[in-house]
């Protein structure tokens, strides 16, 4: 029997082993790498670029033949354009590896990515979902308080503003044909019957 071809979808920002340790289990033949630029050249752009060549890195250093592919064209946090990119990216995969096994990584990006990769797996059940859980912080608990807390001693996490609540876009998913599914449903019953439908 011919091993699977193995695919992995995951989302790059500020994690690395995340990503990388997934796919590496997995023995991935080709890798997916969601990431969204903005204003390049500052020093969050240098921050989430050095952790994606970091990504890269780790990957390629275990599995030198994996084809990793880096998707940029849409932001990661735009629900409808994530959902619309992860589908054109399963349509490609189908028609070049229609037996390869999916692995979506639910562990790392921002929520919206995750959303839609529930989305993308509702519409197509083959995609598997995963996470992995953090077994050690590269960080310890004094650095941990020195982010997380003010100089009072107040929590405070990792964001110290925020902006004003905004809606979140909708995906609208289109259900099946009423119809079709109403003579699917005659077609059984007839079936449950032991009767022979019309016209075979």
């Amino acid at each position: 029997m011919p091993t699977p071809y193995i695919i992995v979808i995951s989302c790059v920002t500020t994690e690395t082993v995340m990503v990388s340790s997934p796919s590496i289990f997995y023995k991935a033949d080709e890798v997916h790498l969601f990431r969204y630029i903005r204003d390049p050249g500052t020093a969050s752009a240098k921050l989430y670029e050095d952790h994606f060549q970091s990504v890269c890195k780790q990957i390629r250093s275990s599995l030198p033949e994996c084809l990793v592919t880096e998707h940029t064209d849409d932001p990661v946090y735009d629900l409808p354009r994530m959902v619309r990119a992860l589908s054109v990216l399963y349509s490609r995969i189908r028609k070049e590896h229609p037996e390869a096994k999916v692995h979506a990584n639910l562990s790392s990006g921002p929520s919206e990515f995750i959303a839609a990769l529930g989305i993308f797996a509702f519409l197509n059940p083959d995609v598997k979902l995963f996470k992995v859980a953090t077994k050690r912080y590269t960080v310890g608990a004094e650095e941990f308080m020195l982010l997380h807390y003010d100089g009072d001693g107040n929590a405070v996490g990792l964001s110290r503003e925020v902006y004003d609540p905004g809606p979140v876009p909708t995906v609208t998913l289109d259900g099946p044909d009423e119809v079709l599914v109403r003579s699917l449903r005659l077609y059984h019953q007839v079936l449950e019957r032991g009767e022979s439908p019309p016209g075979r």
